[in-house]
This record gives C-alpha cells, sequence and structure tokens, in this order.
C-alpha cells in the first residue's frame, strides 16, 4: 500500500517517491494493531473506515468526526480521479480545500489496503499521516473508496 499526505497547503508525498524507487517501508502492508476493534477488522468501506478512525481517536480521546455529504462528495470526486489517473496524488488540494469552505482541513491517501485497519496502520506509521488522524481541530470528515484509492479529508467546523 502506498499513502500520501497533505496538511493544509503543504504536500508531502515521500512515501510515494520512495514506493518509485522501490525504498518504502510504508508502502508494505501494513496490520492493524491488536485490540484495533472490529471496525478495523471490517471491509473496507467509506462508513467503515471513517468508523475505524472515529474509535481510534476516541481511544486516544479525542472527538469522533462527523460525515459530511460536502467533503464526501470532494472525497469522491478525488478518488475517481486518482483511479482513472491510476496513481497516488494530492494534486489540487488547495482547490479541494478552498471548496470545502472550511478553515482547516487535513487529507490522508492511500492506495490498496484489504481493511480500514491495514489503512489506519499504514497511516499511524508516517507521522505526517498519524499527525492528521490525531489532529484535534477537525470534526466533519469525508471519505471515499474508488477501486483501490481512497481519500480522507477530514476539516473543522469553523467556515473560511
Amino acid at each position: 500500500m502506498s499513502i500520501c499526505r497533505l496538511r493544509r497547503f503543504t504536500e508531502s508525498c515521500l512515501a510515494t517517491a520512495l514506493a518509485a524507487l522501490g525504498l518504502c517501508a510504508l508502502c508494505a502492508p501494513a496490520r492493524a494493531a491488536p485490540g484495533e476493534g472490529t471496525a478495523a477488522a471490517a471491509e473496507l468501506t467509506p462508513a467503515n473506515l471513517l468508523s475505524a478512525v472515529n474509535d481510534y481517536r476516541a481511544r486516544r480521546g479525542l472527538g469522533r468526526l462527523h460525515a459530511d455529504a460536502r467533503l464526501e462528495a470532494i472525497a469522491l470526486e478525488h478518488s475517481a480521479s486518482m483511479a482513472n489517473a491510476g496513481r497516488l496524488s494530492h494534486g489540487d488540494f488547495q482547490a479541494r480545500f478552498r471548496m470545502t469552505g472550511r478553515a482547516l482541513c487535513v487529507e490522508n491517501l492511500a492506495v490498496g489496503g484489504r481493511n480500514p485497519g491495514v489503512v489506519i496502520g499504514a497511516w499511524r506509521q508516517s507521522p505526517e499521516h498519524h499527525t492528521n488522524l490525531l489532529e484535534t481541530e477537525v470534526g466533519l470528515a469525508g471519505v471515499a473508496v474508488v477501486g483501490r484509492y481512497i481519500t480522507w479529508l477530514a476539516c473543522t467546523h469553523r467556515s473560511a
């Protein structure tokens, strides 16, 4: 599985670059940590991934993220775009961020992953992705899975 992370306007896709060179340990299939809950082992669907992220956040004393139709539509469009291109990309994050109308957004991407636990496990291995998962200011999320391409977009309730 390959992962990329983008926080606010700063792009960081080291995992993708290293994967292209065959050097990325993060790109190997990750396993869910023991005790990560039933949502982590469930089928990889947007609802199950959001539930697993919420379980992970709740165990760390953080608020749950609420599904947001606008963010889901933005995430779906991006996952479909990546699937059509056949590559993982944070391209046009600034445009997606502006479309949300929110003051702060974080985005994690993945390609592959057989269940939410594998995806979250890979994100946990990357400090930047992990920071996004534990962002305290976000409360809304949109998740999309198109083929093997996954977009998780989480934003604050505050408008821009």
